[in-house]
């Protein structure tokens, strides 16, 4: 009997640690996919609506020399006049287009202006709020990727791809939890580009002295090395082996003659320095001899601070280095030459405008700046698959558009750099999304031939807040704000469950919760049936028991809440099993997503959909779920049995014993 009460117990622990483990994951997955939309995308716009665009307040830009006979952004008429039109100088307004509307006063009704001091009036009522314009376009990136070839100098190739232009969200709180820091390979390459630079009209690359002096200099300013480290086939300096002290090695002959010596291969004697002099197996030779390194080593470093102003390439950059090679002491000074940087502490946020701009994107008193190589090359963000296939920060290029001239229509290029990569989550178009600077999103806008979005979606502001669920409210005040202000027909407020380029996704989310949530519960149904058998079986083996107490005096209502009650109770004893076991199984959920990856042979989870790591936090939804449920359905099982029990008659159990 008990045998049977613990295999119940265990079935039932068994479909609740599966269910929490589920839906924690998949709770925890959609918490992350929500906060990498909201956190790029605002869980709340406000764009502008047809009735905006056929109005008067726009329209009048295109015939205004004020505005430069162009449309302005919404962050130019924020800081410009409401309305830029000269009766005296610029052409008269045509008859055909809407009367402008006219505050009390007679000055222009600027919707813009009014919608920013109603979005900054919220901003007062609550301090987590924030919003800034923002702008999409489209263009096509071409980058060009300089990478140093296997037998010394460089390879050349490009990189084209049609994509989508975000302006870059600078006054988001959470925009930077999506950006990467920039890696040790971004570090290492960015060191290698210190060396080329563009030497004409044409952009081409070459070696350029002040240039390279002024990006290393400025490099080494934000960057601490802290490691380095060679590759397997490592030169090592003579400099670097310790004095008077055997070093296993083994010689390659060349002949008669030894070529080289190998330090950490299967020993066949040993090389010892001393002063000048090289020995091996205690007799003289060479020490011009070439030793090398069996495997990698990982160097401690710190930059001989004398050697940058003088020097003229990277092989000029010098380390006090100290390491072991299996065990063998290794301290001295070295070129920077075949080593690379393992570890070092990059320079991210300042607290003011630093004098050498860094080359990836950084923080100064809390707002992100993308950083400019000089006046007309501009920094950008790609999404991270473009670093998981290769490029790099400081990798040039260029996008491009087609803009009508005085000609023809020509192809327009506005060069810009790689400084940092950002997380896009599971987005369709999240990898062709490259966030720009909003002056380059509004250039492309007013002067490329093809309209990449629909106007209505392109422009707008993005409003951020710290919780997500109160979107519909904020939205609701908002909208109730702009109405009293007059100026709802020119706005139309979007919270994130309405984004276009999100709704199904959500939605799908959403079945698939439900989904899960009910084969959970049928699951759940069918091992808490497990109860009644075991009750079924523990009232035929207690009828005398049960008669006994009849006789005693006990009702039937009593024996049915014993049954009931342990049928509940070996529900509870299970769920506490049952959440026991999945907190276990999210503490250690690493160790056990590296087994699946194991036994597979690549990554269980693929990065891009389920991100680095699976959620370890245990829902609370789904913890309620089952210690409700579980219960519920255990008590409801045991009634069966119950009832059963409640129709025996005392008298012919005792008469049968």
């Amino acid at each position: 009997m008990t045998l049977i009460a613990l295999m119940s117990v265990g079935v039932i622990s068994l479909v609740v640690w599966l269910i929490i483990l589920f839906l924690s994951v998949t709770d925890g997955i959609e918490k992350t996919w929500l906060q990498k939309l909201t956190s790029l995308n605002a869980p709340l716009r406000i764009t502008p609506t047809q009735n905006y665009y056929s109005s008067y307040y726009y329209l009048s830009d295109s015939i205004s020399s004020g505005s430069h006979y162009t449309a302005r952004s919404l962050k130019e008429k924020l800081s410009g006049p409401s309305d830029p039109h000269d009766p005296h100088i610029d052409e008269a307004i045509p008859t055909y287009w809407p009367q402008p509307e006219r505050s009390p006063d007679g000055s222009l009704r600027d919707p813009v202006k009014i919608a920013a001091s109603l979005l900054s009036d919220l901003k007062k009522e609550q301090a987590d709020l924030a919003f800034q314009d923002f702008e999409m376009s489209g263009a096509m990136l071409k980058l060009q990727l300089v990478r140093p070839a296997a037998g010394g100098g460089e390879t050349y190739s490009f990189l084209t791809q049609a994509s989508y232009l975000a302006s870059f969200s600078d006054q988001s709180p959470f925009v930077k939890e999506l950006i990467s820091p920039p890696s040790m390979k971004d570090l290492n390459h960015l060191f290698f580009l210190c060396q080329y630079a563009p030497e004409n009209q044409t952009g081409e690359l070459g070696y350029n002295l002040s240039s390279f002096q002024k990006k290393s200099q400025d490099l080494l300013a934000q960057v601490d090395i802290k490691k380095l480290k060679t590759p397997s086939t490592w030169h090592v300096p003579f400099s670097l082996l310790p004095e008077n002290t055997p070093v296993p090695a083994t010689a390659v002959m060349k002949g008669n003659e030894i070529a080289r010596f190998v330090v950490g291969s299967a020993s066949k004697g040993t090389l010892k320095r001393v002063g000048p002099q090289l020995f091996w197996n205690n007799q003289e030779v060479f020490s011009f001899l070439p030793i090398y390194s069996s495997q990698e080593v990982v160097l401690q470093a710190q930059l001989v601070k004398s050697s940058i102003t003088a020097a003229k390439k990277l092989e000029d950059l010098r380390f006090q280095v100290k390491g072991a090679l299996q065990g063998i002491p290794l301290e001295g000074t070295i070129p920077w030459k075949e080593v690379e940087i393992a570890q070092a502490d990059i320079k991210t946020t300042f607290n003011q405008t630093p004098m050498s701009q860094p080359f990836w994107v950084h923080g100064v008193n809390q707002k992100l700046v993308l950083p400019v190589f000089s006046s007309k090359e501009r920094g950008i963000l790609l999404s991270k698959q473009f670093q998981d296939n290769g490029i790099r920060i400081g990798d040039r290029g260029w996008l491009s558009y087609p803009a009508a001239t005085a000609g023809a229509l020509q192809e327009q290029r506005l060069p810009v750099f790689v400084s940092g990569f950002y997380d896009p989550g599971v987005l369709a178009i999240g990898n062709k999304c490259i966030l720009a600077p909003a002056n380059i999103v509004h250039l492309i806008n007013t002067t490329s031939q093809v309209e990449h979005f629909d106007r209505t979606l392109s422009a707008g502001f993005a409003v951020w807040f710290k919780d997500i669920k109160k979107a519909p409210a904020i939205a609701k005040k908002l909208q109730d704000r702009l109405k009293e202000a007059g100026i709802d027909p020119y706005w139309k407020i979007t919270t994130y469950k309405d984004y276009d380029f999100a709704k199904d996704l959500l939605q799908q989310f959403q079945s698939d919760r439900y989904l899960f949530t009910l084969i959970g519960l049928v699951i759940l149904l069918v091992a808490c049936s497990n109860v009644i058998s075991f009750l079924v079986i523990l009232v035929n083996d207690k009828k005398q028991e049960i008669g006994i107490l009849q006789a005693l005096g006990a009702t039937r209502k009593s024996i049915a809440f014993i049954f009931g009650g342990l049928g509940a109770a070996l529900g509870v004893i299970s769920s506490l099993v049952g959440v026991g076991a999945a907190m276990l199984t999210l503490k250690n959920l690493d160790k056990l997503v590296q087994f699946l990856s194991f036994l597979q042979g690549h990554d269980a989870f693929n990065a891009v959909f389920y991100g680095s790591s699976l959620p370890h936090e245990l829902s609370f939804q789904a913890l309620l779920f089952v210690l409700i449920i579980t219960p519920l359905l255990s008590l409801l099982a045991g009634l069966i049995p119950a009832w059963k029990a409640c129709r025996l008659s005392p008298s012919a159990i005792l008469r049968s014993e």
